[in-house]
């Protein structure tokens, strides 16, 4: 392989830019069924093999683990962040 000296890269104007998005949904349970829906597709097709019990257990720890997001009124409220870079010639 051929070592490239960095001279020979053009440069770019390098762009930031981030989104803030602010879920919220009534409990726990709910937000894990919205996480399944539409954040973990992957997820659920690396279980779709397992035995349905261990499917429960996994989806089980996910709801567990979104409890600590879990206000005094039972709801369940994330703040999540996207980052994109973008780069010009």
């Amino acid at each position: 392989m051929e070592k490239r000296d960095d001279a020979t890269i053009a440069p770019f104007e390098e762009r930031r830019h981030h989104s803030s998005v602010i879920f919220e949904t009534e409990s726990p349970e709910q937000y894990t069924e919205f996480i399944r829906d539409v954040a973990a597709p992957q997820l659920t097709t690396l279980l779709g093999n397992q035995p349905t019990a261990v499917q429960a257990r996994v989806w089980e720890k996910v709801t567990d683990a979104y409890r600590r997001f879990q206000g005094a009124d039972g709801r369940v409220h994330t703040e999540n962040q996207a980052i994109w870079l973008k780069g010009l010639k």
